[in-house]
């Protein structure tokens, strides 16, 4: 059956490559990478037997402890190639990768090398892998370089790229936009998984999801998404938990990560501009909320858009902008009443006076109402 596989990954990946170079799509394909130093084979009896995977991860382990990183690092691998559990690419996969990639004119991407010679000693552990194949950041951010030095060595196939706007890889990393929530969810994630076989045995598996008591608010959203909540709805009750209780930095970091996520939906950039200004960073929010109306108005982003422009003396912008912000939520008085000082300002006194009336018709009490009316010669 191993060897089956192995010859049906061969056929598939020899078919699609085949197709994507008669349609002249140049591929990039990466080899596969997994946790080898820190996680054990998974649990199954034929494992445990003489000569079995166990046994040659505990010669790696004791090769590992007297330094013997060469003879650790061939023993690892070779346990993983043992485990009959095939929850980690084997060997003669990243070697079909690597031939087939070769005979199809592909260009191999050195993935699993490029973790090697990120890791201590050359083997991959949990510096790299969460639990047994999936990358952490940092990996993840090793996979993106990788591939991208793939294509810089590749000329970008011809394509025109415009190196010079490429900022320190740092900058991308940071750029992830990767929250302590989010290493949150991933903990809860990992440890649900690992608590049951095959990471253990079958006899020894728990219900972490069972047994697991949040610590505060912040965990129980994390837990919660670990569970099924969706990941975008838990990073906004945790913004609006960050911002009642009075750490709107961390709000915004929040809101940055579903910028990331969302680019093209507008609530992301108002709420991150909601935490600007209640950071009193108005000249930083003032452009998220532009881009939040560009994509979609709300009566937030075009009041707030509306209010900037009149301190900025650009009425007629200003009178734009509260219109719609009126038009958008026509029960709500403060729009009204900040278009109404925005034609006072203009010498429209008519149109001064029926935003005016419009604010005293939905509420006689607002604050200060009266009195403008009065101001405006309207006689109350």
């Amino acid at each position: 059956a191993y060897r089956a596989g192995v010859r049906q990954l061969q056929g598939n990946l020899q078919r699609i490559l085949a197709r994507f170079r008669e349609a002249g799509v140049p591929v990039f394909i990466g080899s596969q990478v997994s946790d080898d130093r820190d996680l054990r084979p998974f649990a199954s009896p034929a494992n445990a037997a003489a000569g079995g995977a166990d046994a040659v991860y505990d010669s790696a382990r004791a090769a590992d402890a007297r330094h013997d990183s060469v003879d650790a690092g061939r023993l690892y691998v070779r346990a993983r190639d043992l485990d009959v559990v095939r929850f980690r690419a084997p060997s003669a996969f990243n070697d079909v990768i690597r031939s087939v990639a070769r005979e199809e004119h592909a260009t191999y991407v050195p993935v699993v090398e490029a973790f090697r010679a990120a890791s201590p000693q050359g083997i991959v552990g949990h510096n790299l892998i969460l639990e047994h194949v999936h990358p952490n950041q940092d990996g993840e951010a090793l996979i993106a370089r990788t591939f991208w030095q793939a294509l810089d060595s590749a000329h970008f196939e011809g394509h025109a790229v415009q190196l010079d706007s490429m900022k320190p890889w740092a900058d991308y990393v940071a750029g992830m936009d990767i929250t302590p929530f989010d290493r949150l969810i991933v903990a809860h994630t990992v440890a649900t998984l690992t608590s049951r076989w095959p990471f253990v045995p079958a006899a020894q598996a728990t219900d972490y999801r069972g047994t697991y008591r949040p610590s505060g608010v912040v965990d129980s959203l994390a837990f919660l998404a670990s569970a099924g909540l969706p990941w975008r709805q838990a990073k906004v009750a945790a913004g609006a938990y960050y911002e009642k209780t009075g750490f709107p930095d961390s709000a915004l970091a929040e809101y940055r990560g579903l910028m990331r996520d969302v680019p093209i939906a507008a609530i992301p950039y108002e709420l991150a501009g909601r935490a600007l200004m209640q950071m009193k960073k108005p000249a930083e929010a003032i452009p998220l909320f532009r881009r939040a109306y560009g994509l979609q108005p709300t009566p937030f982003s075009a009041y707030t858009l509306g209010v900037d422009a009149a301190q900025r003396k650009d009425f007629q912008q200003a009178v734009m902008y509260l219109r719609e912000a009126v038009s958008l939520d026509p029960t709500n008085p403060q729009p009204a009443y900040q278009l109404s000082l925005t034609y006072a300002l203009m010498r429209d006194l008519q149109g001064a006076q029926a935003a005016a009336m419009r604010v005293y018709q939905l509420n006689p009490n607002y604050p200060g109402i009266q009195n403008w009316m009065r101001a405006l010669g309207m006689g109350r």
